[in-house]
């Protein structure tokens, strides 16, 4: 039988604008490609590509308590990206 697994919150744009306007403890976090960050990126967003996730991100991100808000261009390398960090036992993603 396959385990089932919680996927992490879905929020809206305009619910993590709230958060970040809030100065909420929280790590705006871009999950793209190096290409897309630098053409257009949400000023303050830290660069962690979803594929460097599981050998970067607790040298770079390492606290595992706070809010991470996380995006991409679509949701899907979001989505993923949340369950990488959460097997990671980040917390609050």
């Amino acid at each position: 039988m396959l385990e089932k697994r919680k996927l992490p919150d879905r929020i809206s744009p305009e619910e993590s604008k709230k958060i970040l306007d809030s100065n909420q403890e929280c790590i705006l976090l871009d999950v793209r490609e190096q290409n897309e960050y630098q053409e257009s990126h949400i000023p303050g967003a830290l660069l962690l590509n979803v594929a460097d996730i599981e050998t970067k991100a607790e040298a770079l991100l390492p606290n595992k308590d706070i809010l991470y808000i996380v995006y991409c261009r679509t949701g899907q390398r979001a989505m993923n990206a949340c369950m990488k960090l959460e097997k990671l036992g980040y917390k609050n993603v």
